[in-house]
């Protein structure tokens, strides 16, 4: 009889416990959430679906959207999955097995009058400084994964608007901790529709050693131009390769055997053409901020054409950089 009892009790104690833990919780995690975001960072949540396992201590965050005042766009994810170790915070230790978002979408829009980042920016460091306090707890993630993440930018600020679309981004990293000991990442994405961009490394952030490779192919330099006309008065048409090897220990920087190759490459100055490349690569790059020196192999350049022409006092070379608040010429 008391084991019937027991068995009674328990089994109405767990099914209260999945009730509020499967139905109770979501609508408190969408609350905190819409709340945080309206109050704190006086943004608009539009959209949001959480859900919570008790039993596996799983949280889940779906379709999420974010938008600002105006109700621009501002951020949105398709899902962020938590996998939690709660028994370790007996131990004190923050401990993740698994972080995965999936399809998040960053909106940065640059008129006039800013950045529209800028203000969530400010207000999200002033809070952390406000709230920072020395704690004994050591966070650890086992397992984090950012998949097919993208960035939208618009920059309407100068006279010609300028787009760029940064997409494809994945990110993994591996047993991630604040102990000072390695851990692994591995970052992809796409620039400007051809561009690709790829690091791996290990990195420690109580050691401050970092060692990566960075690779960059085929990125279309004319899609670049708009950013750069504020500040070159020269566009450039083309493709662009980079690959380097990089080491970060005690705050210098070492590259090693590394190149830059422009491929295909036409500099265009007032519809005039003052330099032409088919083919130029800077081969084996050896750079030491420790040592201060930098080391180049050898240059190659292949089928080149430089067409001088003068235009009163100015030339082909003159004034590339261009002046702050200079008019367009």
């Amino acid at each position: 009889m008391k084991l019937r009892k027991i068995f009674i009790t328990i089994s109405i104690l767990l099914f209260l416990y999945g009730v509020i833990g499967f139905f109770y919780i979501p609508i408190i995690i969408n609350r905190e959430i819409s709340n945080y975001i309206q109050k704190q960072l006086e943004e608009r949540v539009v959209s949001l679906k959480s859900s919570f396992n008790p039993f596996l201590f799983t949280i889940e965050i779906e379709n999420l959207i974010i938008k600002d005042k105006k109700l621009k766009n501002l951020f949105s994810l398709k899902s962020l999955f938590i996998d939690t170790k709660v028994v370790d915070l007996l131990n004190r230790k923050l401990s993740i097995k698994k972080l995965k978002i999936e399809e998040p979408t960053l909106y940065i829009f640059r008129d006039k009058n800013g950045i529209n980042i800028t203000d969530i920016y400010k207000k999200l460091t002033t809070e952390s400084d406000n709230n920072s306090t020395s704690s004994s707890f050591n966070f650890f993630l086992k397992e984090g994964i950012l998949k097919n993440a993208k960035i939208l930018i618009e920059d309407r600020s100068s006279e010609k608007p300028f787009f760029l679309k940064i997409d494809k981004i994945n990110y993994r990293v591996e047993n991630f901790n604040t102990i000072g000991e390695f851990f692994n990442n591995r970052l992809k994405l796409n620039i400007a529709d051809k561009g690709y961009l790829e690091i791996n490394n290990s990195f420690s952030l109580n050691k401050i050693a970092l060692n990566g490779h960075l690779s960059i192919k085929n990125i279309d330099l004319e899609k670049l131009n708009p950013y750069f006309r504020d500040y070159l008065n020269i566009d450039v048409k083309g493709s662009s390769d980079i690959n380097i090897f990089f080491r970060v220990e005690e705050n210098n920087l070492f590259i090693e055997n590394s190149f830059i190759k422009l491929n295909r490459a036409t500099f265009i100055r007032e519809r005039e053409k003052p330099m032409t490349l088919k083919n130029l690569k800077i081969n084996n790059i050896n750079l030491s901020t420790k040592n201060k020196n930098i080391t180049i192999d050898n240059i190659k350049l292949q089928s080149s054409n430089i067409n001088f022409f003068q235009n009163g006092d100015k030339n082909s070379f003159s004034n590339l950089i261009r002046e702050k608040n200079s008019s367009k010429e």
